[in-house]
């Protein structure tokens, strides 16, 4: 199954059910899928239909493998075996301005091209390409991202969490996280438990 950023994936295990979840720093998917991510842009898609025989080949061989060890040593060969086509350079450069907005998500797309080094227009079209969407986009789910990590903490004054995201201001803030969730902060504290799976994630760590 694979997803992008700005929307919660759907699966739901019928009985028993073991998984392996590989999960990608956002900017590196397309080089190990063959795929550009914009072409699943909003979407969720079975990894069958993407059109990749490797991929596809991949998985009906874990799904035949009863050994979880296995599987895992199958995942890491194949991914070992396409890092030999990651444009490093691009790789580093967008790693980088990723990185950026995590730790200043109102970071604007001028200060990123800088980090990338790369001028506006170029970088946009870098970022786009391996990350799937603009970086403005991209910076408004890490924002919202970053709001709901905050929540999950135990933060509950929304100028607070409103500031400490790079929001605008607290319009700003509940105008974007209805617009992501469907409700206002308020709400959504009344209803579940929040929770950022881009922040809370291991992931978030090696960025840092």
């Amino acid at each position: 199954m694979v997803y992008t950023q700005s929307i919660t994936p759907n699966v739901q295990p019928a009985g028993y059910a073991e998984m392996i979840v590989v999960v990608f720093q956002p900017h590196a998917i397309g080089w190990f899928i063959d795929t550009p991510p914009s072409s699943f842009f909003n979407l969720e898609i079975s990894g069958f239909d993407i059109g990749n025989g490797a991929l596809s080949g991949l998985a009906l061989r874990i799904f035949d493998c009863v050994d979880n060890f296995r599987c895992v040593h199958m995942i890491e060969n194949w991914l070992l075996a396409k890092l030999y086509n990651v444009n490093l350079p691009d790789y580093y450069r967008i790693g980088a301005t990723v990185a950026r907005l995590m730790e200043y998500p109102s970071a604007k797309v001028t200060e990123l091209a800088d980090v990338a080094c790369l001028c506006k227009k170029q970088f946009e079209r870098v970022f786009g390409r391996c990350v799937g969407m603009r970086p403005k986009e991209y910076a408004r789910v890490v924002r919202f991202q970053k709001s709901m990590w905050l929540m999950q903490n135990g933060q509950c004054n929304d100028a607070d969490i409103a500031y400490a995201s790079g929001f605008a201001d607290q319009s700003h803030f509940i105008r974007e996280f209805k617009a992501f969730s469907g409700r206002t902060p308020g709400q959504l504290r009344n209803e579940a438990r929040p929770y950022s799976d881009l922040f809370t994630d291991p992931l978030t760590q090696s960025m840092k």
